[in-house]
């Protein structure tokens, strides 16, 4: 560049740096008239001393997200749906939407079982679930045949997640919605449902969410509002942040239910442990000796079994270890379930000595004509593990259904099994001697009878259709009107951190300050440095 130029540049900077910024406004005209290449460069800085020459600010200039007034949303409330209900019908004639937040992997086995259980009560049930494409394209494969439909919602990212699923309550009308688990997907939905047409929302928590999340706590709703920043760049609805604030969404619902005592602690609610039906789960339409024939398993053989995704941190190490102690060649540890990982079968096959067989997923339906064959299931958790604390595995309800005994880990969802005198303890101690001792002891028909009776009574879809109708009744009969200003809060403040700050119009120039290391700052011109470098502290300036 020409010493004319740097003389001029160097006046401009002067002018800049004592506020002066008329003279600086001139010399950055000139600039931009004689050197009309390097006009752009200065776009912004003449704009930036126009305004600031009558007193203004640069960022009144650039348009800001538009955040409605909170003040609109105050005592906002919506009608509740009218449906009378008659005290003696056998089903309640109403809809109810069972919402799953992901219908690609396991989350929708409770949604499933739960929608099972509906059918009892209500008169139609529909079961609904994203399709989020991390968890798999196609229904998780255990109910993919199943006898209810599933209805597939597309699993979108924020925010269209939200403009998706107001389109979707504008369509459907359900009587009741039971949203299952507090993630945002499916409470999201949920309360939109209410929100918006008055439907009872029941929350069904079935895991303690937070023990999945990386920060292990609850984000308050009004932080969203707060800082939104803090959320604008997490477009997956499934993260942990989001469900993280979901945990508080469940004050939105009309009634809560909950799978085990643990939970009912934390949370209230209803208990309905992952019951299962029991005209399907019944010991009496299997043929063990013929099952055994079909799936390759000696007659005479002890099998103990593991029935879930094999994984070493579970435990299942332990149990394989127990097997191969046992001086017992008849003893047989099957493990139905594909693991991810093929590196934890051959463990598994190493710790038990050669006495494993490994069947691979199978659909929700094979369940009972497998566990048939089973003398003992074995169900170990890590007892220090968050999860554990919370978690009733359906596993667990299986067994007990096809009354197979069962042991189990000290925790305290699982130790109310033991209280019911549906199962017993691990030994941590010696657990090798009580596999092959309780393997082998043969059940009374009295003691088989009690099983029975306390798998009808508390953990098969029978129990849990007097629960089911209590809360359909008690959420159906609630009068009046429903508040719902704390909810449009939270939806103004989930679009607000995503709202683009987008510059005006009338503002042009530089749109991007970058930053460069010595090495690149001698490739440039020093009008284009000076400038950017101008650019980035009156905007610093600006700002604070």
């Amino acid at each position: 560049m020409t010493e004319k130029y740097q003389q001029k540049l160097e006046l401009a900077r002067k002018a800049l740096i004592h506020n002066d910024y008329e003279s600086a406004n001139l010399y950055l005209k000139e600039l931009s008239n004689q050197f009309p290449n390097q006009a752009p460069i200065f776009s912004f800085l003449v704009e930036y001393t126009n305004v600031k020459s009558r007193g203004g600010n640069i960022l009144d200039k650039i348009a800001q997200p538009v955040k409605q007034p909170i003040e609109q949303y105050k005592s906002k409330r919506v009608e509740r749906r009218d449906i009378p209900l008659s005290q003696d019908l056998k089903k309640l004639p109403i809809t109810v939407l069972v919402i799953s937040w992901d219908i690609g992997h396991n989350p929708l086995g409770r949604a499933y079982m739960l929608a099972e259980a509906v059918q009892r009560v209500a008169g139609n049930v529909l079961l609904a679930g994203y399709q989020f494409e991390r968890y798999g394209k196609d229904i998780w494969e255990p109910v993919r045949e199943s006898k209810i439909p599933i209805i597939s919602l597309k699993g979108k990212l924020l925010p269209e997640l939200l403009e998706e699923a107001e389109q979707i309550v504008k369509r459907y009308t359900p009587d009741v919605v039971i949203a299952c688990k507090p993630r945002l997907p499916s409470v999201n939905l949920g309360m939109l449902f209410k929100a918006h047409k008055g439907i009872p929302l029941v929350i069904d928590v079935d895991d303690h969410e937070l023990s999945f999340t990386k920060g292990k706590s609850d984000i308050p709703l009004a932080e969203l509002n707060e800082f939104p920043e803090k959320f604008s760049n997490i477009t997956e609805p499934y993260e942990s942040e989001w469900t993280q604030l979901s945990h508080n969404l469940v004050d939105f619902a009309d009634e809560v239910i909950v799978s085990n005592v643990a939970l009912e602690k934390e949370f209230g609610g209803h208990q309905i442990p992952h019951v299962r039906d029991e005209t399907t789960f019944d010991p009496s339409r299997f043929d063990s000796a013929k099952v055994r024939r079909q799936y390759g398993v000696p007659e005479k053989a002890r099998v103990v079994m593991f029935f879930g995704t094999p994984r070493v941190h579970k435990g299942i190490g332990k149990v394989a270890q127990a097997v191969a102690q046992i001086d017992d060649d008849n003893f047989l540890f099957i493990v139905v379930g594909t693991s991810p990982d093929k590196r934890v079968t051959s463990e598994l096959e190493r710790l038990s000595n050669g006495r494993l067989l490994n069947i691979p997923n199978q659909p929700f339906s094979s369940i009972p004509e497998i566990l048939s064959m089973a003398d003992l299931v074995c169900l170990p958790q890590d007892v220090t593990h968050e999860t554990s604390k919370y978690q009733l595995p359906a596993k667990a309800m299986d067994a007990i259904a096809m009354c197979k005994p069962l042991l189990v880990s000290n925790t305290v969802p699982l130790k109310q099994l033991v209280d019911d005198g549906v199962a017993e303890l691990i030994d941590e101690h010696d657990l090798a001697s009580q596999i092959y001792s309780v393997a082998n002891r043969a059940p009374s028909a009295e003691k088989l009878k009690k099983r029975k009776e306390k798998f009808l009574s508390n953990y098969s879809y029978k129990s849990a259709e007097s629960t089911l109708r209590e809360i359909f009744r008690s959420v159906l009969n609630k009068k009046g009107n429903i508040d719902i200003t704390e909810q449009e809060i939270f939806w103004e403040s989930l679009r607000n951190a995503f709202v683009p700050k987008v510059r005006s119009n009338s503002l042009s120039g530089i749109d991007v300050v970058l930053f460069w290391n010595r090495m690149i700052q001698g490739c440039m011109d020093v009008g284009t440095i000076w400038s950017l470098n101008c650019y980035q502290s009156v905007m610093m300036s600006e700002k604070f």
